[in-house]
């Protein structure tokens, strides 16, 4: 019966994704289910069930932020992938974002990506070494690597990177003193300081070759282009270490004694190098010319395409505005579309929809569409129940989205003289030019004289039509001749339908 409860709970609409992700911990702790058996019960993929729990990682001040509908779920997600210790850290950059307006999720994602996780690409340690730090244990074991993680590894991040910089830190300076107690036990001579940048100014190729030279340089010569580390390994003659401005440790060895590592190694070079170098660079540079002519081609495609857009958006723009002038066209049918237009927009810089924007006007995007980051299949979900408003509420939501920034006070920078609502006021004037009172209220003190109530629109008289029809219609700039506009009956996207023949035409 707990069961049935549970999971009866788990499948209300008000339910919150934390609340759901705690239900969904209490059926596999409890009741001994599995992700896939979950899934199974409630009618979701097992990646929708582990997005889910991942939202437990959440500290206290991230799920107060979720809760207070601060955070959508997909960006909670993201927050719950930062180690406990640089959550609020991460909280923070995410809601306090630009100028003090929210990130969206796409800029979320990629700013959290760029200073909460590094590559262990980057680490100078081996990866599946599990007593350099202990009590870490192995990167390559680690549930903080993204491999190891179902819900990054769906979400295509790559693999080796690692979502706990102070772990990775503490390793890299373990590593460093590991390299150095080892050095000096052996006798190797260890740069640092100012010592190491007079050796090494900048990177390893402004060390003198004469007298060392890094493992990690290639090979002059090598078909395989690998560096000597990689052609010796162990068998290696490190003579120093010096530190580099990151501060890792790089291992150097003297020319003489490499070349006769090499030798030792039975490591032969190409007999002609110069040939083979001059191959490979002939080869590079085909590949390059290659590249290049394809870019040129995309490049002139993209041109005419743009051409041939700009051409039929001139004839479409004019067709609609005679065809507006006239009353012709359904303006309710113009709303609706401008409202789609506008979430469509909004999409082309999220990623997605504003789904708490949406929601006000009754629109209510499926988590475990806006969980799968599939941009397209929200748009056309969202256009299609957009496309069943009503000419007002479309008037509305396009109101809304014109308002944004006039409705968002920096209250840290607020200057009542310049920051004012300019769009906010014209509407208020507009609206309310029938009391010249209000009018003049809502426009401020003193305010502008009130605007003439807009006559409503309606069909055109025979003789309107006429002069409207024989109006001269706008031209091409004598500079530039007009492009040449496909017909009409061409238009390469579906037009029937959609709102209606007239809507269309």
């Amino acid at each position: 019966m707990l069961e049935i409860q549970v999971i009866e709970n788990l499948q209300r609409r008000d339910v919150h994704p934390l609340e759901e992700a705690e239900g969904y911990q209490q059926l596999m702790q409890r009741h001994g289910y599995s992700a896939d058996t979950i899934a199974a019960k409630i009618g979701k993929s097992r990646g929708y069930v582990y997005a889910r729990l991942k939202l437990l990682a959440l500290g206290q001040p991230a799920r107060e932020a979720f809760f207070a509908s601060n955070l959508d779920a997909s960006t909670a997600l993201l927050i719950a992938r930062v180690p406990a210790s640089l959550q609020a850290k991460a909280l923070a950059s995410v809601i306090t974002g630009y100028d003090g307006v929210p990130l969206s999720y796409r800029a979320a994602k990629a700013t959290l990506q760029r200073n909460f996780t590094v590559e262990l690409h980057d680490a100078t340690w081996p990866l599946d070494d599990a007593t350099l730090c202990p009590v870490a244990g192995s990167c390559s074991a680690c549930p903080k690597r993204a491999g190891n993680d179902l819900v990054m590894t769906a979400d295509g991040i790559d693999a080796n990177v690692c979502t706990d910089i102070p772990c990775f830190d503490e390793k890299k300076t373990a590593r460093r003193a590991q390299l150095i107690v080892s050095a000096e036990a052996n006798g190797i001579q260890v740069f640092t300081g100012e010592a190491a940048r007079e050796l090494m100014p900048w990177g390893p190729r402004d060390i003198d070759r004469g007298a060392y030279v890094s493992l990690d340089m290639d090979v002059p010569g090598d078909p395989a282009d690998r560096t000597y580390r990689q052609i010796l390994g162990d068998a290696a003659p490190v003579a120093a270490l010096v530190e580099s401005r990151d501060g890792d440790m790089l291992e150097l060895a003297e020319p003489t004694a490499l070349a006769r590592a090499l030798q030792q190694a039975g490591y032969q070079p190409d007999p002609q190098p110069e040939t083979a170098a001059d191959q490979a660079s002939a080869e590079k540079a085909a590949a390059r010319s290659q590249r290049q002519a394809e870019a040129a081609a995309r490049e002139a495609a993209a041109e005419a395409e743009g051409e041939r857009r700009k051409a039929l958006a001139d004839t479409l723009f004019a067709r609609a505005r005679t065809l507006y002038d006239e009353g012709d066209l359904n303006a309710d049918h113009v709303l609706n579309l401008l409202a789609v237009a506008s979430m469509r927009m909004d999409c082309s810089y999220n990623g997605k929809p504003d789904a708490p924007r949406l929601k006000q006007f009754g629109v209510t995007l499926p988590e475990e569409t806006c969980d799968d980051d599939n941009g397209t299949t929200i748009m056309e979900a969202t256009a299609a129940a957009m496309r069943q408003w009503s000419p007002g509420t479309a008037l509305a939501y396009l109101l809304d989205g014109l308002t944004a920034e006039e409705r968002h006070v920096n209250r840290w920078n607020y200057d009542a003289a310049e920051d004012r609502p300019f769009i906010l006021d014209d509407l208020a004037v507009f609206l309310t030019a029938a009391d010249p009172t209000q009018a003049a209220q809502a426009h401020g003190e003193g305010g502008a004289n009130p605007a003439a109530p807009a006559k409503p629109k309606g069909k055109k008289t025979a003789a309107a039509k006429d002069k409207a029809k024989t109006a001269p219609a706008p031209t091409a700039s004598a500079n530039k001749p007009a492009a040449p506009v496909k017909p009409l009956g061409d238009w390469p996207f579906p037009t029937t339908n959609e709102f209606s023949r007239e809507a269309t035409t």
